[in-house]
């Protein structure tokens, strides 16, 4: 087919495409919020979109255009899937892409049809984001395009290519060529449009009959559970001292799902408080994980934290409470014969020991009636130990695997749920890296409320446009005729909530004296333990704070505050920055204090304060040191170059010439060995053997110097 002809069937087919401006467009009404903006959508034309690939826009996030890929004027995800009509598949390569010209490579290889890849307003030479549209040679429905996305994410992760598995929902913003720092496209448009029904017509079967398998096999589960409680019910077996084990033996996960109003599509599961209207929980080895922040059961995927039935019925039902859940489940759920889980295991339990001369029937109950563990749903005995206070502190296998099991919201740094503080000294980089992260935990779904308490106006407007372009709260206090006290009664509220489940809401504190006297322990204790309930409702708390103005005995930072302050919190954790000679500063954690498995990590800011995370660690304490040292060092470093500049010395020479300045003969001889070739990173001269003596000491030529620098790993 020649590009006149393409170029006439794409006129006449006129492909049209749902599109609007920035996230908040929507022209969907809310009866929950009568006064919401409604703005009517447009429609874009496949020209408008290959002109815009060819002349991108320069616009921030906030303001710029997206489509849907299908014409229905909608962004309601189950209305695009009930009613939608595709006239395109989308894809977004945002981790970890190969560079465009390779991908363009196999997207030709694979489909041999035209395409619009562009990179995205992210996107850097080094780091090539991008993202995919294949025109379609016949419209598709929404169950169509869903089976088809499907595969083409499927397609790409052979080649090792992650896709955004947001492209697997029906109504999902995809964002429109717009200009960033690097921006590079390539096109196809002579050939002919892609027809998925057709080229990948086994595939879609296959997947097709894969759904009605699984339904069936989801049902066959149920019936095997079903029948589990039938036959515990029937019986008098308390003998698996494990209500957690008993539960998942006697119901599958899709008995809870279903339960709580999920509706069903194969092995995927719609939550009932979807806004999306799509399938993002997904089940597998009898295991559920959800990809929606609003699902109770949000765990981002299949391999971080998936919930067995147990697992998803204290999440939904009890907000994750293990207790409440344990209790519920044992006195409501599982049944032994005429009585309730629970009850039997009391009364079996009981006669035991009866049977045993362990007590009399008129011994108290309440003394000895058996608790069950939160953890584990064991039966827990009764006992008269000694040491039983002190073994409380034991670190024992479930101690451990608590650790193992932290969730990580941000890297391997910040913990889910933590009460965190990180401090460093003024303009250490603090602020400026907690911006950058909170603008990565609103990208990946959080609820991020900033309260900077501590910046000036002029500062306030940056930080309100960072916050606006990247999806953050930002709240202050002194700008809003508020004031501290007013945010801590705010948060003191929010703490006495009942039912409240604020996993999904991270809140920084900026900085942390601003809201607590840290030099008083008593009210620094009551503030910490707002915060404190705040994190056992789920909410990650991330304080910043400043350091003392002198270091420790070893050179390392001390937080400002009482020791309670260690005590109270999760983690501790300090910025250690040290300034380079091009302007930019190298910002270091470094843990103080953990309860889950923190990996240290490096930033660079740049002289503008843009952040970027580095490849691998920098010891900047060790590099700070240093400097230090080198500071203290100055004076008698220029001292000693400018007496070796035309002969070499020897330690007694140099000292004779400086002493009357000062300089001991100790110190001297510290320095010089300090920056000698061959032991310093950093070498000032060489050292040459003396022939009587001792050494001389003489300057390095500056071809020699870099040779020295490889030697001792500082070139």
């Amino acid at each position: 087919m020649n590009s006149t002809n393409c170029l006439n069937n794409r006129q006449q087919t006129k492909p049209v495409f749902v599109s609007g401006y920035g996230q908040f467009h929507t022209n969907e009404a809310d009866p929950a919020k009568p006064s919401k903006r409604l703005t009517p959508y447009e429609l874009l034309s496949r020209q408008d979109i290959e002109s815009m690939v060819d002349n991108p826009v320069d616009e921030p996030k906030s303001h710029a255009q997206w489509m849907i890929a299908s014409s229905l004027k909608s962004r309601v995800f189950a209305e695009q899937e009930k009613n939608g009509l595709f006239q395109a598949m989308v894809n977004d390569f945002d981790s970890n892409p190969p560079a465009l010209d390779k991908l363009a490579e196999i997207v030709k290889e694979e489909f041999d049809c035209n395409f619009e890849l562009y990179t995205t307003k992210s996107a850097t030479q080094e780091k090539q984001k991008a993202r995919l549209i294949l025109f379609l040679a016949k419209p598709l429905n929404g169950e169509q395009y869903l089976i088809c996305q499907g595969l083409m994410v499927d397609l790409f992760k052979r080649y090792g290519i992650e896709s955004d598995l947001r492209v697997l929902e029906a109504g999902q913003l995809f964002y429109l060529p717009n200009r960033g720092e690097f921006y590079k496209s390539i096109s196809v448009r002579d050939g002919k449009d892609f027809d998925p029904l057709e080229q990948w017509a086994l595939e879609i079967d296959l997947k097709r009959q894969e759904a009605i398998k699984a339904e069936l096999l989801a049902k066959a589960k149920q019936e095997e559970a079903r029948r589990r409680r039938e036959a515990l019910q029937a019986s008098s077996d308390t003998s698996a001292n494990s209500l957690i084990n008993q539960f998942n033996k006697c119901f599958a996960v899709e008995d809870i799902l279903l339960g709580a109003g999920y509706a069903q599509r194969g092995n995927s599961f719609r939550h009932p408080y979807s806004e999306s209207g799509s399938y993002s929980a997904s089940v597998k080895g009898g295991r559920v994980y959800s990809l929606s922040p609003n699902d109770p059961l949000y765990t981002a995927n299949d391999s971080n934290g998936a919930h067995d039935a147990f697992s998803a019925f204290s999440a939904i039902y009890h907000a994750g409470n293990t207790s409440d859940a344990l209790k519920d489940a044992g006195d409501n759920w599982l049944r032994v014969g005429n009585e309730s889980y629970n009850k039997a295991c009391q009364r079996a339990y009981m006669q035991e020991r009866e049977n045993n001369g362990l007590v009399s029937l008129s011994g108290s109950l309440a003394q000895l009636q058996p608790s069950i563990d939160p953890v584990t749903g064991e039966l827990i005995e009764p006992v008269n130990d000694p040491f039983l206070d002190l073994m409380t502190m034991e670190v024992t296998k479930e101690t451990v695997e608590k650790l193992d099991d932290a969730k990580f919201i941000y890297s391997q740094l910040i913990v889910a749920g933590h009460f965190i503080v990180f401090c460093a000294k003024a303009n250490g980089g603090k602020t400026t890296i907690m911006v950058y992260v909170s603008a990565e935990l609103a990208k990946a779904g959080y609820r991020v409320l900033y309260i900077n308490a501590d910046a000036s106006a002029s500062d306030l407007k940056t930080y309100a446009e960072h916050a606006h372009d990247h999806g953050y709260t930002l709240l202050n206090p002194d700008l809003t005729n508020g004031s501290a006290e007013k945010v801590i009664a705010s948060l003191k509220g929010m703490s006495q909530q009942l039912d409240v489940d604020y996993s999904k809401t991270v809140l920084v504190l900026d900085t942390l004296k601003k809201f607590a006297d840290l030099m008083q322990k008593s009210k620094a204790k009551d503030f910490n333990n707002i915060l404190r309930a705040l994190t056992a409702k789920g909410m990650t708390i991330i304080c910043l704070a400043h350091t003392n103005k002198y270091n420790d005995a070893d050179g390392k930072p001390i937080f400002e505050g009482t020791g309670d302050l260690r005590n109270d919190v999760d983690e501790l954790i300090y910025f250690i920055p040290v300034k380079n000679e091009d302007g930019t500063m190298t910002v270091s954690t470094e843990a103080d204090k953990v309860r889950a498995k923190v990996e240290n990590m490096s930033f660079s800011i740049s002289a503008d304060g843009e952040v970027t995370v580095l490849d691998g660690y920098v010891d900047t304490l060790s590099i700070a040191h240093e400097q230090q040292q080198y500071k203290e060092d100055e004076s008698i470093i220029e001292f000693v170059q400018e007496q070796i500049k035309t002969v070499s010395k020897t330690v007694s020479e140099l000292y004779q010439l400086g002493k009357d300045g000062g300089i001991t003969r100790r110190r001297l001889q510290t320095v010089l060995n300090r920056y000698v070739e061959g032991r310093s990173k950093n070498p000032k001269w060489l050292a040459i053997k003396a022939p009587t003596h001792g050494y001389r000491y003489g300057l390095i030529a500056d071809g020699y110097l870099a040779e020295a620098l490889k030697k001792v790993g500082g070139g």
